[in-house]
This record gives C-alpha cells, structure tokens and sequence, in this order.
C-alpha cells in the first residue's frame, strides 16, 4: 500500500511541477518576443509552431513509445527538455537570441513534447495497476490544466520582478526535477517486448496506409 501511494505522490507532483514549467516558460517567452519585436504576429507564429510538430509527428511519437522503454523515454525526454530550456534561458540572459532562434528553440520543445506525449501515456499503464489507470489518467490531464493554469498566473507575477531568462530558466529545472521524480516511480508491469526496426517502419507505413484508405481520416 505504502508504495502504491508514493507512486501516486511521485506521478502527481512530477506533473504538476512539468505542466507549471510549461505554462511558466509560454507566458514568458511570449512576452518577451513581444518586447524584442513589438509584433503580434511573432506571438502568433511563436504558438503556432508549439503546435504543429505534433500535427505530423504524432504517428511517428506513438510508434517511437514501442520501441523504447517507457519509462527510459519519459526520463530521457524531460531531460532534453529540461537541457534545452536552459541553453534558452542562456542566449536570453547574454542577449544573444534573434526572433528566427527562438522560434527554432520553440519547434524543438515542440517536438520533443510530441514525443514525450505518447510515451508518458505508455508510462502510466506500466507505473499503476489495471484497476487505478483510470483514476490515474482523469488526475493526469486535470493536473495539466491546472499546473498550466498556475504556471501562467506565476509567470505574470515573476516576468514583472525578475529577467525573463530566470523565469524560463526555472521551467528548464523544473523538467529535470520531473524527470528525477519519474526515475523514482517503480514499475509494477513490465513493458511489452520492444519491438526492432524493421517492425517499427513498418507500424508507421501500416497507419500512413489505412489513413490513405478512410477518407475521413485524410
């Protein structure tokens, strides 16, 4: 029982603390493209380019979470993250970013959200018993709305007593205490075989297929 709730306790803060990252590090970022250009459009652009990776590598994102370890790929990628977003917070802090380098650091926090996506999901199924998955996944995404919901309302409140790189640069911390948390989470189901990669191009040829075959897919 004891390691059943420390799952919960690890599962649930690692996702508040990610997803308060997340809305810290947008509201941040868009409101310092704003003060670089002056530009709506920059801000536009900014949120569209968060959101279109997954558009198009979400297929790739889901067969990717076969071939690797759950968990491994969970861990992995909040680190990247976590790395990533402090190279950011760097080049903002030395006054050395240009717009088209922030929105490359932006499509690349889109990808690798796009893959942290599906394997998270893969995670929980391998981190908490059949019967708690789906209290689990109704608390996961209420977490994501709330934890994005106060990091938004904190970033408005530090961007206005502390450098905009500071605020982003905590997101980066953020994704590797999340990913020390998630490294702590036993699991009590072992992944299915993953899968090589001749099978893995040929889940993704198999899904590009059968959406070429349902119009309503396409």
């Amino acid at each position: 029982m004891e390691r059943i709730i420390m799952r919960k306790i690890l599962y649930t803060n690692a996702q508040l603390i990610s997803n308060m990252g997340d809305g810290m590090q947008q509201i941040a970022l868009y409101w310092y493209i704003y003060t670089l250009t002056g530009s709506p459009l920059s801000i536009g652009i900014m949120i569209a380019i968060y959101y279109l990776p997954s558009m198009g590598l979400s297929p790739f994102a889901g067969a990717l979470s076969d071939l690797i370890h759950p968990k491994r790929l969970t861990i992995i990628v909040n680190f990247f993250r976590g790395i990533a977003v402090l190279i950011l917070a760097l080049v903002i802090w030395f006054e050395v970013s240009s717009l088209y380098l922030l929105y490359l650091f932006q499509w690349i926090m889109a990808i690798l959200y796009t893959i942290y996506k599906p394997a998270s999901q893969r995670f929980i199924k391998h981190s908490f018993y059949r019967k708690e998955i789906p209290s689990i996944m109704a608390l996961s995404n209420s977490l994501e709305q709330v934890g994005y919901i106060l990091g938004t309302g904190l970033a408005g409140y530090l961007i206005t007593i502390l450098p905009v790189s500071i605020t982003i640069g905590l997101n980066g911390i953020s994704f590797v205490l999340t990913g020390l948390l998630f490294r702590y989470i036993s699991l009590v189901a072992n992944p299915e075989k993953t899968i090589n990669h001749h099978t893995y191009r040929s889940m993704i040829a198999e899904g590009i297929q059968y959406i070429k075959s349902k119009p309503d897919l396409k």
